[in-house]
């Protein structure tokens, strides 16, 4: 969930952004990978072997996926509110579903996020005055329930991931406010992915029927972050049911799950297409 507070800043998010991509790693542009260091970086190998998106990237891909990591740990605050502590492996692994979101954009360290905010289940929201299991707000701060996280984790294919669809929404602010990682989506992927999207919620309120869960025509921005855990959790269903909104959204977040990775269900349910 995104805070009603994020009005204010969403009209931002289709302003111009400046074309930046993979490339941009190789040439070592706006960033510089940081050494690991100290026990929580200790802590990856035993964590991310756990975290099925690490575990499918080539040996290549996860040095750079622990560098990515350790840039966007440093600097954050972890806050642990209804429990002792925030441990290394809630630490680890909320990073990572960062990264996981924009491993084809260039590194990015959420800067405008400093804080993040974990309970260990739902919890009372003094900005919207609900109760929630995550929220992202405007003022720098992220918010999880521990228990959903890791569901969202747990139960791998059933798309639904608390940790993406706070991450997705955390990322379009980001985007849009003036800092380390302003602009990082091309103008063109946001541009098209802004027409399709309008155009497939009118087509749902319409009578279209989706795999997409009821609360992605909410507006356009839980539209997006729901989008996104189909595209990591359920990338061939996605793309098979609503190819147009995949690949604007394959687009705009330089990269392609059914590239790399499928569940068995969906094996199963391809074979049986092609018999």
């Amino acid at each position: 969930m995104i805070s009603f507070l994020s009005v204010m800043v969403v009209v931002l998010f289709f302003s111009g952004t400046l074309t930046i991509g993979v490339l941009a790693i190789i040439s070592g542009l706006a960033w510089k990978p940081i050494q690991k260091t100290g026990n929580l970086e200790q802590q990856y190998s035993t964590y991310l072997l756990h975290f099925p998106y690490y575990k499918k990237l080539t040996n290549e891909q996860r040095k750079e996926f622990e560098q990515r990591l350790s840039y966007f740990l440093s600097g954050k605050i972890f806050i642990a509110r209804e429990m002792d502590r925030v441990t290394d492996e809630m630490k680890i692994m909320i990073g990572a579903c960062a990264i996981q979101l924009t491993f084809g954009l260039k590194p990015m360290r959420f800067a405008h996020f400093n804080k993040i905010i974990v309970y260990p289940g739902s919890y009372y929201s003094p900005f919207s005055r609900k109760t929630h299991k995550g929220e992202v707000n405007p003022n720098g701060v992220i918010t999880f329930a521990w228990d959903a996280f890791q569901k969202g984790y747990e139960v791998e294919y059933d798309g639904q991931n608390l940790g993406l669809h706070e991450m997705a929404h955390a990322l379009r602010l980001e985007d849009a406010t003036d800092k380390d990682d302003y602009k990082v989506i091309s103008d063109s992927s946001l541009s098209a992915w802004h027409k399709v999207s309008l155009r497939e919620i009118k087509r749902i309120k319409q009578g279209k029927k989706t795999f997409l869960r009821q609360y992605a025509t909410s507006d356009t921005e839980e539209f997006f972050a729901v989008c996104v855990e189909e595209f990591f959790e359920q990338p061939y269903f996605f793309r098979r049911e609503l190819p147009e909104v995949y690949q604007a959204l394959a687009n705009l977040l330089n990269q392609d799950p059914t590239q790399f990775y499928r569940s068995v269900l969906e094996d199963d349910i391809i074979k049986q297409g092609d018999s």
